[in-house]
């Protein structure tokens, strides 16, 4: 019985470690590379999601943005990119391995304290070659970012040029987030954009909701945009909220006037 759970034991830690393997792709899904088409036939996920996603498979949380939910900051990039080109994946992983068992080559990757200041036990592994981020816990993996690949990232060396603030942690007491709006009020009908900025890491992106409207774009990104068909006489208010690794949340909203036509 004791050689049986011993023998058990072994292939499920086996099994955890393959699962997690460090590697330049994830799941056949490379930034840069690949599309949103392709995660959509791979995962049959982020089909009515063009700007970026968001799902659960097994037991990790993913986020993937594609080019066009990049900011304004790296418009120029967006442009130059095939259309919904992977950008970055994020992986938060509930089975916490070690790291030990990920057997990184430690010649290819480089350390750092990814919380500022440098506390709460923290450890990140970059490959710069690879383009792999991996944060850790005491000792154990709690995170995964896939990045473009150092002979890839040509194409958007802006986006790339921090790879440490992807997995950045800013223990703040309290987390600010301002969403604003392009106009404060608006006639019915008319797009309205709302934009949200916070002092902690927001790579993931932000979740929104409307009180009333349809976002039409943006959902998980840094800006929406919002119908305000039939909405006379309303206010539409946003809110975005944003979350780390530990599920640590902030949450801010905007609002505009909708007056008739």
């Amino acid at each position: 019985m004791k050689t049986f759970l011993r023998t058990s034991l072994s292939m499920l830690l086996l099994l955890v470690a393959s699962e997690y393997s460090v590697a330049k792709e994830w799941r056949g899904i490379t930034p840069l590379r690949s599309t949103r088409a392709d995660v959509v036939r791979l995962f049959n996920q982020c089909a009515d999601q063009r700007e970026a996603c968001a799902f659960t498979l097994g037991n990790d949380k993913v986020y993937i943005l594609f080019s066009g939910g990049l900011s304004e900051d790296h418009s120029e990039c967006a442009r130059r990119l095939p259309s919904e080109t992977v950008m970055f994946i994020d992986v938060e992983l509930k089975a916490t391995p070690k790291i030990k068992s990920l057997n990184l080559d430690k010649k290819k990757f480089r350390t750092f304290n990814p919380a500022e200041p440098a506390k709460m036990n923290l450890k990140g592994y970059w490959n710069e070659s690879d383009g792999v981020l991996v944060n850790t816990l005491r000792g154990e993996v709690i995170q995964i970012d896939y990045l473009a690949a150092a002979a890839d990232k040509s194409g958007c060396v802006s986006f790339y040029e921090e790879p440490e603030s992807f997995i950045r942690m800013a223990p703040v007491h309290v987390a600010l987030i301002i969403v604003d709006s392009s106009v404060k009020s608006a006639k019915a009908g008319e797009n309205v954009i709302f934009s949200a900025f916070a002092n902690v890491n927001a790579k993931r992106g932000y979740t929104w909701t409307v009180s009333n409207g349809k976002i039409l774009s943006g959902q998980l990104t840094d800006k929406i945009i919002v119908d305000t068909s039939g909405l006379a006489g309303q206010t539409v208010v946003a809110t975005a909220e944003i979350r780390d690794v530990f599920s640590h949340t902030a949450v801010a909203s905007g609002k505009v006037e909708i007056v008739a036509n």
